[in-house]
């Protein structure tokens, strides 16, 4: 256990550092568009951004969620890893394929419903990138299994970074703003390159019958967990999505520049969520449930702690960036990025342990859980938003995450016995 605490400890540290350069990435990338465009264009940006993601957890299918099951379960067993990864590529690809050609077709109707052409531009130069993502969402599963947190976190940042690097390469030679979220896609086929070249060790020769029969047992778990999984991601833009129809992009723009800063420090549960779920997963179907309660409570409180004062500090750095980067309605800024942190970091525990129900095998209840979370925080975005605009859209989010405790608490106790 205390191997265990010490490798989670040297993980988090060079988490914290690669998640450092991601946010400083991400906030870089709006203040570039602001400056070099404007408020519209990073409205579009941030608008075509949200449905590439919604689609990118459509066309890998739930299949990494199942790699996040099953890989620490075989540690030890490298031909099961080989199995595991030619088997997820295989599906991943073929699912990714499908996702891609059908969004294509949709594209007019995404453009009706936001009202922006542009936006519909935006994504005939990006959807493409969807079959590398897809295949990268597995190979970064594998590495996050076998709980190598440090070459998961590296690759992470490289992701932003070829994404900045394609915008930066973007505006020095004009193109419109719309061209943009091409970056999205050709940072993914650059990384794919690098993830393939590390995994090449698991391509060793394996009978069609027992690849065949590893898709299957893929396919069954990623389909119960897809629709979870898609929510998950999408509950991360409903804010910006529903703001898109009710809103001009203008104004869109203005809230998902708040959105992105915020978004960008929620990143730091996701790197928390990375680096327990494999020791979750380990520790609760190998030790007994007092021991298991004991390392959840440890763990949880310390990753608790850290959240609560990194968002306490956000919010009291932020208003002091945003006068430095140069935002207008700096106090309107501030103000609804209180809204969203606060909700955030009250609740933070219940962040962390968010996909706690897919590492032990439960991706139904994984699914209903997040189903709940979603549709909470979509009823609250359409009630609100109409009569308080960007208001309203923080307000329900913040209000989404009392749900999404209130939930876990409970369907935790009921379900695996261990309070938190």
């Amino acid at each position: 256990m205390k191997f265990l605490r010490t490798k989670l400890q040297k993980d988090l540290f060079l988490n914290i550092i690669f998640f450092g350069a991601i946010v400083v990435i991400g906030i870089l990338i709006n203040i570039i568009v602001l400056n070099f465009y404007d408020e519209e264009a990073l409205g579009i940006f941030n608008q075509t951004y949200a449905i590439y993601i919604f689609l990118s957890q459509i066309a890998v299918g739930g299949v990494h969620l199942a790699i996040q099951h099953y890989i620490p379960k075989y540690l030890n067993n490298f031909l099961m890893i080989s199995l595991l990864t030619q088997s997820s590529i295989i599906l991943s690809s073929f699912l990714s394929i499908v996702t891609v050609v059908v969004s294509y077709l949709c594209i007019p109707i995404f453009q009706m419903v936001l009202n922006s052409e542009n936006v519909g531009k935006a994504l005939y130069f990006s959807l493409w990138g969807l079959l590398f993502f897809s295949i990268n969402k597995v190979l970064l599963s594998i590495l996050n299994g076998l709980r190598k947190m440090r070459l998961f976190a590296f690759f992470q940042f490289l992701r932003m970074f070829f994404i900045l690097a394609v915008i930066l390469i973007l505006i020095y030679f004009h193109f419109q703003p719309y061209y943009l979220n091409s970056s999205l896609a050709i940072s993914e086929v650059l990384l794919s390159i690098i993830l393939l070249i590390i995994h090449i060790k698991y391509f060793k020769k394996i009978s069609l019958s027992r690849r065949w029969k590893t898709i299957k047992s893929l396919r069954k778990f990623g389909s119960k967990a897809l629709i979870g999984n898609v929510l998950l991601d999408l509950n991360t833009k409903i804010d910006v999505l529903v703001l898109g129809i009710f809103l001009t992009d203008n104004r869109v723009g203005v809230y998902s520049f708040v959105a992105s800063i915020f978004e960008g420090f929620s990143q730091l549960v996701v790197l928390f969520r990375n680096n327990f779920n494999p020791l979750f997963t380990k520790v609760y179907f190998n030790k007994s449930m007092e021991v298991t309660q004991r390392i959840v409570q440890i763990t949880l409180n310390s990753l608790t702690n850290l959240l609560i004062i990194a968002g306490i500090l956000s919010i009291v750095i932020y208003p002091f960036a945003a006068l430095f980067i140069g935002i207008k309605n700096i106090w309107e800024s501030t103000f609804l990025y209180l809204i969203l942190c606060l909700g955030f970091i009250l609740n933070g525990k219940y962040q962390i342990i968010l996909m706690i129900f897919n590492q032990l095998g439960k991706p139904n209840l994984q699914t209903f859980l997040i189903f709940i979370i979603a549709i909470s925080n979509t009823i609250f975005n359409f009630l609100l938003i109409p009569f308080l605009e960007v208001y309203g859209a923080a307000i329900g989010t913040f209000l989404s995450f009392f749900v999404q405790r209130i939930s876990t608490k409970y369907l935790m106790v009921k379900y695996t016995q261990i309070n938190i």
